[in-house]
């Protein structure tokens, strides 16, 4: 069964390639003494990362006199956009009367008009009229007069403009101010933080960066982004001037930079065709009845999943679209079943797809990758962690356990001092006791006896009161896991002890381990997702608790992440029938991707979490 994917969500949107075009003009800039990477793209209009984007070897430093590329940004005109949705039996005509527009500036701003009829619920972009936001009236205009330590951003944030609006009230600015000259400004209320200025700095957002970008980029946490920037809680916008903890090292963090937001790359601009293969195992499936299947199947653990990681989907695929890329999306239930596979597969022509999503299942996903393994098409398993046959178009997209126990014993060697390491591990985890004995010759091992478990005297022997202990529980035995670790937890003022796993299930938190006592062990694991912090400003979470009423779950997320990595990594690709840039790593909400090639095969997702307790939360390890 194919559904043909239609937006059903109505709200204005903005989009950033549309909205945001700009051109450029090649200029060179020689280094002055104690000029820093972040001012002289601050000058250019640019990030730090795409000033090291023209100039590679600025990640070593810079020495003064040296003549880089730069790009003046010169912005153009501002489209935008709200949406229609199409009604029954309208035409094209009659919205067009009734909008005050004409059929051809319909069919310019929707493009896929000029090929395809009009459709009943269709969404159409239609240009908003609007007034430059620049504009001011006369009567709104003050004269400033500039300070000593004054600089342009400082001024237009401190009366509440853009630098852009600052500008444009004073053409005859230029880049330097001079202390007693004078300005127009547009705001009396000047903000009442002025006094804490010598500890901040002040940065001019660009086009496409977003809140995630700049965490990265100035080495700050979200909250404390958003703490400093309250209207940051409605949302980033280009033009903002935003307020920055002025130790902040810009030069120092683009070189240590790990994930990226593929969402700030340039998209080839190509349709992209994109399968989602789900076993719904219903015959019948409308997307905005979505919330109908979850109330009625509620007790169906495995619909539940699907349906989670479905809505993630959706709001992804609506999402890629604000950034102007083109998606012609097809749904298809596997019924679970292999054969409805294969014919899925055959009668639909997934050959010519750019990307498929699924199916969930690994039996399904083999046989469609088998099926598809001489074609173009991107496919991505979406939930397994087991090792699965990879033909060299397929992408395991979950980190296998294999992934997070070598990245954990990685972790664990790069950050080894001088502590005393001790193994605990049941008899089914021996396997994983001998390779940490492996990474740490010097560690003491203990492997459960044939009852499971290993005795509290001798994991207390092995301990050193001298050194800091890592100990190092490998296990599904309840009772071990229940009883060791509220020991652990209860010692820990007379040892320094630090509780690790390779493989973190259900028994280290329950009723008889508490979320207090891992805390106080600094319990570090490998995960797949990171915690999802509902308590900062997500567009996700509000447009999701908007469309369903609830808030999501882990495998909404997960479908979200997932599907929108997927469609910026094509939309980013030069050419879609060539590789995507399957390396480049990228994060989300959750979830984290960085492919590896493996070895006559497709390709794994080696990206992951190291997380640890610290004060009853759940924080990422550095």
């Amino acid at each position: 069964m194919g559904i043909n994917m239609k937006q059903h969500f109505k709200f204005c949107l903005v989009f950033l390639l549309a909205s945001l075009s700009f051109g450029v003009l090649a200029q060179t800039h020689a280094f002055k003494d104690k000029e820093s990477i972040k001012e002289i793209a601050r000058a250019y209009s640019m990030t730090p990362f795409e000033l090291i984007q023209l100039n590679p070897h600025l990640k070593n430093g810079v020495n003064p006199g040296e003549v880089i590329r730069v790009s003046k940004v010169v912005p153009k005109a501002v489209t935008l956009y709200d949406t229609y949705k199409v009604g029954r039996k309208e035409t094209l005509f009659g919205i067009g009367q009734k909008l005050g527009i004409s059929v051809e500036d319909i069919k310019k701003n929707n493009p896929v008009l000029y090929s395809k009829e009009l459709n009943t619920r269709q969404i159409l972009l239609i240009p908003v009229q609007y007034a430059d936001q620049t504009e001011l009236k006369t009567s709104q205009v003050l004269a400033y007069t500039v300070k000593p330590k004054d600089t342009k951003w400082r001024i237009a944030y401190l009366h509440g403009m853009t630098l852009p609006e600052l500008e444009n009230l004073n053409p005859e600015m230029g880049e330097t101010l001079s202390i007693g000259q004078v300005l127009k400004v547009s705001n009396p209320e000047v903000k009442q933080d002025a006094k804490d200025f010598d500890n901040f700095e002040f940065y001019t957002v660009n086009p496409k960066e977003t809140i995630f970008s700049l965490t990265k980029t100035f080495d700050v946490n979200e909250g404390e982004l958003i703490r400093l920037n309250p209207e940051l809680k409605n949302g980033l916008k280009a033009g903002m001037i935003l307020k920055i903890p002025a130790k902040t090292s810009i030069s120092e963090n683009a070189n240590r930079q790990d994930f990226v937001n593929l969402a700030n790359q340039s998209f080839s601009g190509d349709e992209i065709k994109l399968a989602v293969m789900l076993p719904f195992g219903l015959k019948e499936l409308q997307a905005d009845t979505l919330l109908n299947f979850k109330r009625q199947f509620k007790k169906d653990r495995n619909l539940d999943v699907v349906t989670d990681f479905y809505s993630g989907v959706l709001i992804a695929i609506d999402s890629a679209k604000t950034f102007g890329i083109e998606i012609d999306t097809n749904t298809f239930d596997t019924e679970n079943n292999q054969a409805k596979v294969s014919q899925i597969i055959r009668s639909n022509r997934l050959d010519k797809a750019d990307a498929i999503i699924g199916p969930l299942y690994q039996k399904n996903f083999e046989r469609a990758g088998e099926l598809l393994k001489d074609s173009n098409v991107k496919m991505f398993s979406p939930l397994t962690n087991r090792e699965i046959r990879l033909y060299q178009n397929c992408f395991q997209s979950l980190p296998t356990q294999e992934v997070l126990e070598e990245g954990m014993l990685n972790f664990m060697k790069n950050k080894h001092k001088n502590e005393n390491i001790v193994v605990v591990a049941d008899r089914k985890f021996r396997g994983v006791a001998i390779r940490v004995k492996a990474f740490f010759p010097e560690a003491a091992m203990l492997v459960s006896d044939t009852t499971g478990i290993v005795k509290q005297s001798l994991v207390i022997a092995a301990l050193s009161v001298d050194k800091p202990n890592w100990v190092v529980v490998v296990s599904e035995n309840v009772t071990l896991l229940t009883t060791l670790i509220p020991k652990l937890s209860q010692i820990s003022e007379t040892y320094t002890i630090t509780l690790m796993t390779t493989e973190r299930n259900r028994y280290f938190e329950g009723e008889e381990v508490s979320s207090k006592q891992l805390a106080r062990l600094h319990f570090m694991f490998p995960s797949v997702e990171k915690p999802l912090d509902t308590n900062l400003f997500n567009p996700f979470v509000n447009r999701y608790i908007k469309e369903y009423g609830i808030m999501p779950g882990k495998y909404a997320v997960r479908g979200f992440d997932l599907t929108f990595d997927v469609l910026m990594r094509i939309a980013t690709a030069k050419d879609k029938n060539q590789k995507i840039d399957e390396s480049l790593p990228a994060e989300y909400l959750e979830n984290r991707f960085g492919y590896d090639k493996k070895e006559n095969g497709g390709y794994l997702n080696k990206s992951f979490y190291i997380l640890k307790y610290e004060s009853n939360n759940l924080i990422e390890a550095k």
